[in-house]
């Protein structure tokens, strides 16, 4: 190589170097990332394994520019989101069923593959893959045993939670289905499951769906050590008496 090419050489290569530092500086800011996460929307659903991870950054607003990306690609990210719900890594299963949960009714399609993410081996996809249920905005009647079972059976007392979340959003299920699991939720030994199977009552006492059988469970929960089980039982009960009065 002459020496006279040398020197422009290296200058370029300094200069790529050094767009590189900058680049990687930038990146490493939040609004960096941000900016970063928006330019990927727009190049089509090979994006997503990226976005997927982008909704488990630490800055809120750049979970949000992942979020809106995924929105923006809607369909279009679904199959391989689907795909990755059945990857080795259960981090790569929980960012998939977090993914569908920010696409909302647009991820209808992924709803079987969901349900049966409802058995993984690790519990944060479990959960993860349940809110995705409510964020979707459906009720599958064929999720209603699993969840059941979650409710009752979970060593974890988060995810018996959200799986009584999760019943609680079913609308379209008969009321003596649901009742019985409430009221063994409101006995179990997780003040978070508990609250969540007042809340429940309390969805039910909106509706005027309240059964006479979760009264009695209720008004025994007004003295339950946790204070937000007490708030949960009390606003089901005060709302039972209000639509009684709007009756009379």
């Amino acid at each position: 190589m002459k020496k006279g090419t040398t020197k422009p050489l290296a200058k370029w290569s300094l200069g790529f170097l050094g767009i590189l530092a900058i680049g990687w500086v930038i990146y490493l800011m939040p609004l960096g990332r941000e900016l970063a996460v928006r330019l990927l929307g727009k190049t089509g659903s090979m994006s997503t394994p990226l976005l997927r991870r982008a909704l488990q950054d630490e800055n809120h607003m750049v979970r949000w520019a992942a979020r809106d990306a995924l929105l923006e690609l809607g369909p279009r990210a679904v199959p391989p989101l689907v795909r990755a719900l059945t990857d080795k890594d259960a981090r790569v299963r929980t960012q998939a069923a977090q993914a569908l949960s920010a696409l909302g009714p647009t991820a209808r399609d992924a709803l079987p593959s969901l349900i049966a993410a409802f058995n993984d081996p690790d519990d944060d996809v479990r959960v993860k893959a349940m809110t995705a249920l409510r964020f979707i905005g459906e009720q599958p009647v064929e999720a209603f045993p699993t969840l059941l079972s979650i409710s009752h059976d979970s060593s974890n007392g988060h995810v018996r939670a959200v799986a009584v979340q999760t019943l609680g959003a079913f609308a379209n299920l008969d009321i003596k289905l649901l009742t019985p699991a409430f009221l063994q939720s409101l006995k179990d030994p997780d003040a978070e499951v508990r609250t969540e199977a007042a809340e429940a009552f309390s969805k039910l006492a909106r509706r005027r769906m309240l059964p006479d059988e979760a009264i009695p469970a209720l008004q025994e929960a007004l003295k339950d050590p946790s204070k937000e089980v007490r708030d949960e039982a009390e606003e089901a009960l005060s709302m039972l008496q209000r639509t009684s009065d709007d009756k009379d």
